[in-house]
């Protein structure tokens, strides 16, 4: 792909990065950013033109990431407990690998108090709560929550699991180039029979 081609995809791509940043980024980030493109870009110039674009669009899915402010971060954000104990109910026990990597962990389990609050505890540090914003209603339908950090998740029904942290690629020729890169593990949450019962320290 010529340097013309590619050049006007990049301009495009600085527009895409400066829409897809949750919060105005830093001059710190912009110039990490800046250092990543001029290593990256060029390794997309000597390719033919669709893996050149291919190539620039990996580029600008990366340089967002980079842009995005530490609590946008793939993975729910750790919030610390504080206030008055409050007995809740077990509502999910949960397997989710895309936040194996996270400070959540892959195990872990949603409660929810008398008022309807929800939130996750990790089966890394049960004493660590972190509040959840949570649609619909488990065990009918999809249950969805959003973590402090952004991370969000939705249960289906039937248990199925998928985490805004999926990574899906291509493995069908008919929908375009097929990619090697492994697709995330769907998650599974075992919806409770409600009698599970434990007093955390919630916040007021």
């Amino acid at each position: 792909m010529n340097h013309t081609g590619i050049g006007t995809i990049v301009a495009a791509s600085l527009c895409v990065l400066s829409q897809a940043a949750l919060a105005r980024p830093t001059q710190e980030q912009m110039d990490r950013v800046r250092a990543f493109n001029e290593k990256e870009l060029p390794k997309c110039y000597a390719l033919p033109e669709a893996q050149a674009k291919a190539c620039v669009d990996e580029v600008i899915r990366k340089g967002t990431q980079m842009l995005q402010s530490p609590t946008s971060q793939p993975g729910p954000a750790k919030e610390a407990s504080a206030g008055k104990a409050v007995p809740a109910t077990l509502v999910y026990e949960c397997n989710v690998p895309a936040f194996a990597q996270s400070s959540m962990t892959s195990s872990l389990a949603i409660w929810r108090d008398a008022n309807a609050r929800y939130f996750a505890v990790s089966s890394r540090d049960p004493a660590t709560l972190y509040p959840l914003k949570a649609q619909g209603t488990p065990g009918k339908g999809n249950a969805g929550f959003t973590f402090p950090g952004g991370a969000s998740m939705t249960v289906a029904a039937n248990g199925w699991t998928t985490t805004s942290q999926d990574q899906i690629h291509n493995k069908n020729s008919l929908y375009g180039k097929v990619s090697a890169k492994p697709n995330t593990e769907p998650g599974q949450c075992r919806l409770s029979n409600g009698k599970t019962t434990k007093t955390f320290n919630l916040k007021n």
